[in-house]
């Protein structure tokens, strides 16, 4: 089966600007509700599309939109990495308009909170510190005061010898597992708190983007 052709210049400027007034047909969270009028807004953008260059099917615009999203993200991070990361930065070609704005229409899903990934970020799954079990003992039943219940509860108050040395290791063991346990939590709220920084920040400069854009045409108008 021959590749499809790749789209133009033309095809991606309506596909970007379509897109930024029908957010929905980026991806994230779907409603069954309005799947009917996703359909159709598919059908719409694949015609008018069409009408601008090579044609394609409905199915292989929607790869090549994922194809774009994809390729957007990783030269996003190329650009970031390539002129802020070590080793004195490098010959990476800066995001183009169309890249700019599209990057832009990712990142403001992200802060609405779509689920897409964070532009700039790898995909991967999103971290819930909320929902991930912490177990941690309570110091009163760490530190016992040596009583053994087993000596009242089984022979009626005998004594029976015990180990205390192996107790006071079990306990040694368990509260460093608990310390363990807080700085990895600790570490995966510090985590999530830069992923919201960062989602905050290209929501910034999306709005930026948009306004510049915005006024750009505005002058291409009134010349």
């Amino acid at each position: 089966m021959s590749r499809s052709a790749r789209a133009t210049k033309k095809q991606k400027e309506f596909i970007i600007n379509f897109l930024s007034e029908h957010k929905v047909l980026l991806g994230g969270k779907m409603n069954p509700l309005n799947l009917a009028k996703t359909n159709k807004l598919w059908e719409e953008l694949t015609k008018a599309v069409n009408e601008r260059g090579p044609p394609k099917t409905i199915k292989q615009w929607k790869e090549s939109i994922s194809e774009m999203k994809t390729n957007v993200r990783r030269r996003a991070r190329d650009v970031r990495y390539g002129t802020t990361g070590t080793g004195g930065g490098s010959g990476v070609k800066p995001l183009s308009e169309l890249e700019e704005r599209l990057l832009a229409l990712l990142s403001h899903l992200t802060v609405e909170g779509d689920a897409l990934p964070e532009a700039g970020v790898p995909v991967s799954k999103e971290l819930n510190i909320e929902q991930m079990p912490v177990f941690i003992m309570d110091d009163e039943h760490l530190e016992d005061n040596n009583e053994n219940p087993l000596n009242d509860d089984m022979t009626g108050g005998d004594n029976i010898p015990t180990d205390r040395s192996n107790m006071k290791g079990v306990q040694s063991k368990t509260i460093i597992k608990r310390k363990m346990l807080n700085q990895s939590k600790g570490a995966l709220e510090l985590h999530d708190k830069t992923l919201r920084q960062l989602a905050q920040s290209n929501y910034r400069l999306a709005q930026a983007i948009q306004a510049l854009a915005g006024a750009l045409n505005r002058m291409t108008h009134k010349l």
